[in-house]
């Protein structure tokens, strides 16, 4: 049997076939996924989508969600839960983070109000506002589910280049423990996924970030860069029944850079 056989799982924030998201998404269509709802920003992102899914066995269903709108937000779940009918879903991944380019090429101190602000509205409520909608799909069917997001090492260690979004991150963790704490109940596992620097888009804005990858690629105990394919098989993992004990973590999938001094 499939590891994922019998779910079905929404995943936020493509932007790209590099992008995380799309890694997430990828691996549970690999690993036997029922049916995938992915969703995008706008409607420019949709043909990159449809490319870098063209050779999956079924097409996901997508929708447009903008996160930083409730209405869009409402309106997201009501398409998700007519698509999704009497089966709900059971696997939710979010992989959406957004900082200013002038929060992240100003010194930390001199952030901004509005950066600060802009910078978890996007990265952490949406958290919160997505896993709001995704719970009564995940009680349809009695099955409960899991709950994925992305973090960096820079949530929990100084890393001076992430600047405003190792704030982010930080209270991405700590949302994600809340989150597993209160919904635990329900048979709904919350964790984050915490990966090395993997090149995306959003990696890219952050400056000085290949020089950063480059010098951390080259102390990896595993003696290889981590990639989209090793987030996405975890995320895969805990979708899964195997996963049933786990949750309330930020689980690093970092070649054991945390590892190091």
């Amino acid at each position: 049997m499939s590891l994922l056989a019998g779910k079905r799982g929404v995943v936020f924030g493509f932007a790209s076939i590099r992008s995380l998201a799309f890694s997430i998404a990828d691996a549970w269509q690999r690993s036997g996924s029922e049916a995938i709802t992915i969703g995008i920003q706008t409607e420019r992102f949709r043909p990159a989508l449809e490319k870098a899914t063209s050779k999956w066995a079924k097409q996901p269903h997508v929708v447009v969600c903008d996160v930083l709108n409730d209405a869009s937000i409402t309106s997201a779940w009501d398409e998700i839960s007519a698509y999704h009918g009497k089966d709900g879903v059971q696997m939710l991944a979010h992989s959406i983070a957004f900082a200013s380019t002038s929060a992240l090429k100003s010194a930390f101190i001199d952030t901004t109000r509005a950066d600060f602000l802009a910078a978890h509205d996007a990265s952490v409520f949406s958290l919160i506002a997505l896993a709001k909608g995704a719970v009564p799909l995940m009680n349809k069917a009695g099955k409960g589910g899991s709950i994925v997001s992305l973090s960096f090492i820079g949530g929990q260690r100084c890393v001076p280049s992430y600047k405003v979004m190792g704030a982010a991150k930080a209270s991405l963790e700590a949302v994600n423990r809340q989150l597993a704490v209160e919904l635990g109940p329900q048979r709904i596992r919350a964790n984050v996924l915490s990966p090395g620097p993997i090149d995306t888009l959003a990696a890219r804005g952050i400056p000085g970030f290949t020089t950063l990858r480059d010098a951390t690629n080259a102390r990896l105990p595993i003696g290889r860069s981590v990639d989209g394919a090793d987030v996405g098989s975890l995320a895969a993992f805990l979708a899964s029944d195997a996963a049933s004990a786990i949750t309330g973590q930020t689980i690093n999938v970092d070649g054991g850079l945390s590892a190091l001094a």
